[in-house]
């Protein structure tokens, strides 16, 4: 059993919302972090994109130019992606486990490899496809969206003004908070 560092906390939620830069690769644009046992929002910081942003992602990131301009200019998100990765960092060590849906796409993000991981999504897979061969792919993945909604009945990332990283935060501490009915 590891000891936890002063200061840092045992179990943190993350979500991260990113933006198209060039050759296909993404940018983070937000990013949110709350205590996964408290509830205790951490992080909840716009991230201003290092590089030229060739598709905001609206629908999926909630972030325009125009909120990021307003945001950099008022100092409300972060100076880089480093800045953020940093600001998590005084959360957390070695030993923290981060919880999150689909972990890989904000990890890689981050710029953080990290061994204590809890992924909704592949739980839910592995759960539901549990008959299926360790050496064969799963048939389906769920997103964030349609795994709230078929597995807990929550509609989340309803609105068309783009989805709240903050919210999918919260939900991924649902999963795991919420007892469930007979």
């Amino acid at each position: 059993m590891e000891l936890q560092g002063a200061g840092t906390i045992c179990a943190i939620a993350i979500d991260c919302e990113m933006v198209e830069i060039r050759d296909g690769r993404q940018a983070l644009a937000f990013l949110s972090a709350i205590n996964f046992l408290t509830g205790e929002v951490l992080i909840s910081r716009y991230v201003n994109p290092s590089e030229e942003v060739l598709d905001w992602r609206y629908t999926f990131s909630g972030v325009t130019q125009a909120i990021m301009t307003r945001a950099v200019a008022s100092g409300a998100a972060f100076r880089t992606w480093q800045e953020a990765r940093d600001k998590l960092w005084e959360f957390m060590d070695d030993s923290t486990v981060l919880v999150g849906h689909s972990l890989q796409y904000d990890l890689e993000v981050l710029g953080i490899s990290h061994a204590k991981v809890v992924d909704s999504a592949i739980l839910t897979a592995e759960t539901v496809y549990s008959s299926v061969s360790s050496t064969k792919p799963l048939t389906r993945n769920w997103g964030l969206k349609t795994f709230a909604n078929d597995f807990l009945g929550l509609n989340i990332q309803a609105s068309d003004c783009g989805h709240n990283a903050l919210g999918s935060t919260r939900c991924r501490h649902l999963v795991y908070q919420e007892p469930r009915g007979s």
